[in-house]
């Protein structure tokens, strides 16, 4: 099935040419070497497009004496602007000026919110991402899905990303919204899923929400009575545990616990999606639980002190060269410890690098780290 989320623009440059390959069939397929090259070219146009329009930074270039001959075979060196950037103030970062210009918020978990200024270029190309993600990651064809999801419907939402996200996912799949005034509603939850049990519908229910309130309706399924959808439910989890942390589950027994009371044909049915409100890319996780870096997006660990790049497999902080954003610089260092495993080929067929989350940087650690511009 053709991907028509988004269409290339009718000039052929640099950005139409990310457009065609956002909205492309087998995107995740691609020769791993040639999509490398590829995103050379998409990097270097993009760092050179938010160099020429945006003067802070063109300026932090220059601080960091960054020249874009630097990113010949060498993509670790993009300049990366920390998180915590977004946190003060949006001029800084905002590239295009647009009326119609969304700025979209984090939920504060660390006490302070990001403030990312999304124009429709930008926009698109994120629910264009996220359309790949399903058809080649989780592998469900988009005429094939039913969406429940557990976050507000769109005329509740504002500009938090998750909900705006889970939102405006709806405009591709039929959905279901199961969070109203910052309440979860379970009961109707729960006796909807039972409609489908007892259906057996032929369309794949995709369960989307929170790890927090996807807990929730698993303990009312274990204090209740189970399911038994099959391998007609997918679970994903997206986002993290927030204020909820006290009840982090291991995510080994997280997976057993749901597809044992959701009655899921095993664990490989229940999936978790990273994304940030910084970040323009959803990273989906495959039947293999691992997360692809998709073609279009660089992804390597930095070294807490010093910002080196780490070996692939070596733990530190996650750092992310996006093409995607045209109205801020998608080139972010995170608040996120992980791994990232170079080049690797998955049973489930595709060759990617792979991206493990381990945590986010403490505030302790924070001070320690070379973050500040």
């Amino acid at each position: 099935m053709k991907k028509s989320v988004i269409q290339p623009n009718t000039i052929v440059d640099a950005v139409s040419e990310l457009d065609a390959l956002l909205s492309s069939d087998e995107v995740f397929q691609q020769d791993f070497n040639l999509a490398r090259k590829q995103l050379e070219h998409f990097l270097f146009e993009a760092v050179s497009h938010h160099i020429r329009n945006n003067k802070y930074y063109a300026h932090y270039c220059d601080r960091l004496n960054f020249s874009l001959s630097m990113l010949k075979n060498d993509l670790g060196k993009v300049p990366l602007l920390p998180s915590a950037i977004f946190k003060r103030h949006t001029k800084y970062v905002q590239t295009t000026q647009d009326e119609n210009m969304l700025i979209t918020t984090s939920s504060g978990t660390q006490g302070t919110i990001s403030k990312i200024p999304r124009d429709n270029t930008t926009l698109m190309r994120f629910f264009a991402s996220v359309s790949a993600g399903v058809q080649e990651v989780l592998g469900i064809e988009q005429s094939e899905l039913h969406l429940y999801s557990l976050s507000p419907s769109f005329e509740e939402v504002k500009h938090l990303w998750i909900s705006y996200v889970l939102s405006g996912v709806s405009v591709y799949f039929p959905s279901r919204f199961y969070v109203s005034n910052n309440v979860l509603e379970l009961v109707k939850l729960i006796d909807d899923l039972r409609q489908i049990d007892e259906n057996k519908q032929d369309l794949t229910t995709v369960l989307v929400g929170p790890p927090a309130l996807i807990l929730d309706a698993t303990r009312e399924l274990e204090r209740t009575e189970g399911l038994h959808l099959g391998d007609k439910c997918i679970i994903v989890t997206m986002g993290g545990w927030k204020s909820r942390q006290g009840e982090l589950v291991a995510r080994d027994c997280f997976d057993e616990r749901i597809a044992r009371a959701f009655g899921l044909a095993g664990e490989q049915y229940v999936r978790d999606v990273y994304n940030m409100v910084e970040l323009n890319t959803v990273i989906f996780e495959c039947s293999e639980h691992r997360k692809h870096c998709p073609p279009w997006l660089f992804v390597r660990t930095r070294h807490p002190r010093t910002l080196e790049i780490q070996p692939s497999g070596e733990n530190g902080i996650l750092g992310f060269a996006d093409p995607t954003p045209r109205s801020y610089p998608g080139f972010i260092l995170s608040d996120d410890f992980g791994a990232v495993y170079e080049q690797v080929t998955c049973p489930c067929g595709i060759t990617s690098d792979i991206i493990e989350i381990d945590r986010r940087v403490n505030k302790l650690e924070n001070r320690g780290c070379a973050l500040k511009i």
